[in-house]
C-alpha cells in the first residue's frame, strides 16, 4: 500500500476523532460564558453611559439564570438581587453626566525633569 492510499484511509478517522475530542459544550455553559463576558465588558464601562448600566443588569440577570440552571441556587439568588439593584440605579439615574475624572481643564504642558524638581531650574 502506498503512503498516499494510507493517508486517504486515515484522514476520515483523524477528522472524526478531532471533532469529538473533549467534552461537549451544552447550552447552559454557553449561557454562562456569554453572561459573564457581557457582565465584565459592561462593568468596565458602566461609568461612561447609562446603556452600559442596563447592559450590566442584563448580564448579571443572565448569570442569575445560569446559576439556577446549573443548580447553584445561592449564586442565582445573589445575582438576582444584584441585577435588581442595578436596574433600580439605572432607573434613578436619568440625567447621566460623565464623572469629573473624565473632564479635564485645558492647561499648558509644563516640561520639567526630576533634576529641576530636586535642585531647581538654573
Amino acid at each position: 500500500m502506498t503512503t498516499h492510499a494510507t493517508a486517504n484511509l486515515l484522514l476520515p478517522r483523524l477528522a472524526s476523532h478531532a471533532v469529538s475530542d473533549g467534552p461537549p459544550m451544552d447550552v447552559v455553559a454557553v449561557l454562562g460564558f456569554l453572561a459573564a463576558f457581557v457582565t465584565l465588558v459592561a462593568a468596565l464601562h458602566v461609568r461612561e453611559a447609562r446603556a452600559f448600566m442596563l447592559m450590566l443588569a442584563v448580564g448579571v440577570a443572565g448569570l442569575s439564570l445560569y446559576g439556577f440552571l446549573q443548580g447553584a441556587w445561592p449564586l442565582g439568588i445573589v445575582n438576582a438581587f444584584f441585577s435588581a439593584a442595578v436596574i433600580g440605579k439605572w432607573r434613578r439615574r436619568r440625567n447621566f453626566s460623565a464623572p469629573a475624572v473624565f473632564v479635564r481643564a485645558a492647561r499648558p504642558w509644563v516640561s520639567e525633569s526630576r533634576m529641576s524638581r530636586m535642585f531647581g531650574s538654573n
